[in-house]
């Protein structure tokens, strides 16, 4: 049977190697169009690629416009109900309210390092781990701390003395003091864009203000102090989240601070008790809270 198949394929016509070379390669003809096919399908109109640019930009854009619209109705609400709950026959008292706010923070902060420890990566991450020594807490956390607590707690006071409208305009200032400060510490170059920038900001401000009907002294004296505390933490705050050195997500920032600032609200408030009555601690009685438990529990 082998020799009957040998017989067979003698019988096949014979090729050359250079007929069977030239009958599998193609043409250069073929060559050039199929090269042309494949630079045609490659090829991307400018429409097209306009297109997927800007389905690239809006991928990165929306999550922070999302986020940043969230924060902006988020800190609207508060302000307002702040300044509701401090009228008098609610719940006039800054320096409990800021309490159960530190106290609600932390406990929500410690729920998540619990269930989502990868949300806190300075805290649990190998490679992004923060040590914590007390040298760190110390001279860090603690001062940013105190500048926060001291924030919070005037701001609260601040809604007896003036309206929401006029201490927001003041805190507009903001953005220059800190810029300055930055300045002054080093954190920022002087500029001549960002400095006719806030220049700008400060004239389109001016231009809309018109004077306070119920202007006091103590309010904008309140303010002032609070704007100078949270432009301190806000310095401060940037070194410890995107400075030099250790470095904390936002997350296990959180986490850091609140507990202190309800240590030093609950120094307060025992030196209050036990030494010497301070103006601007008045602790509530149980009526007070219940009075408005359901406005203290969505602030």
């Amino acid at each position: 049977m082998l020799f009957q198949e040998r017989d067979g394929m003698s019988d096949m016509p014979s090729y050359s190697r250079e007929q069977v070379l030239l009958q599998r390669a193609p043409s250069s003809s073929e060559l050039n169009a199929r090269h042309a096919d494949r630079q045609q399908s490659y090829r991307v109109s400018p429409r097209q690629h306009l297109a997927a640019e800007t389905l690239q930009l809006v991928e990165r854009t929306a999550p922070v416009m999302v986020y940043g619209t969230l924060v902006i109705f988020c800190s609207a609400g508060f302000v307002n109900l702040n300044s509701y709950l401090m009228q008098k026959g609610m719940f006039p008292f800054a320096v409990p309210l800021v309490m159960l706010q530190a106290s609600f923070t932390t406990c929500m902060c410690a729920m998540l390092l619990i269930f989502r420890p990868k949300l806190f990566p300075s805290l649990t991450d190998p490679e992004h781990k923060v040590y914590l020594d007390s040298k760190f807490l110390l001279r860090r956390i603690a001062p940013v701390a105190v500048f926060f607590t001291a924030q919070l707690a005037l701001s609260n006071v601040a809604y007896n003395y003036a309206s929401v409208a006029f201490l927001q305009m003041i805190k507009e200032s903001n953005l220059v003091t800190v810029y300055v400060m930055s300045v002054i510490l080093g954190f920022e170059i002087l500029k001549f864009r960002q400095v006719s920038l806030i220049l700008t900001l400060v004239l389109a401000t001016l231009a809309t203000i018109k004077g306070e009907l119920q202007f006091e002294v103590m309010g904008l004296g309140l303010q002032g102090a609070c704007c100078l505390c949270e432009c301190t933490k806000l310095v401060v705050q940037g070194l410890l989240l995107s400075g030099s050195g250790k470095k904390l997500d936002a997350l296990s920032y959180v986490l850091l601070i609140s507990p202190l600032c309800l240590f030093f609200l609950l120094v307060l408030v025992a030196v209050h008790v036990t030494f010497v009555p301070l103006p601007m601690v008045e602790l509530p009685q149980w009526s007070d809270v219940m009075n408005c438990k359901y406005l203290i529990a969505i602030n």
